[in-house]
């Protein structure tokens, strides 16, 4: 079964929105290295929403990092 998420927010608030969807869409990423692959097409304007807003992939980095962290908490 394929799931979705739809949760409004903005590039100001994008944070709350990764929270949930690493819970509906959870990742095994202890003892793995971690590819965030943007969406990057060209260079382009934000309003031309063409490619991964950097508060997005912040958002997403932090998560990732924020995981590992505590994985190697719990592993010492």
């Amino acid at each position: 079964m394929h799931h979705v998420m739809i949760h409004p927010a903005g590039y100001d608030t994008c944070r709350k929105a990764v929270e949930p969807a690493f819970e509906l869409f959870p990742m095994q990423i202890a003892q793995k290295k971690v590819l965030i692959k943007p969406n990057v097409l060209r260079a382009s304007k934000t309003k031309e929403h063409i490619v991964t807003h950097p508060s997005l992939l912040r958002a997403v980095v932090e998560k990732v990092e924020e995981m590992r962290s505590a994985l190697k908490k719990r592993c010492h």
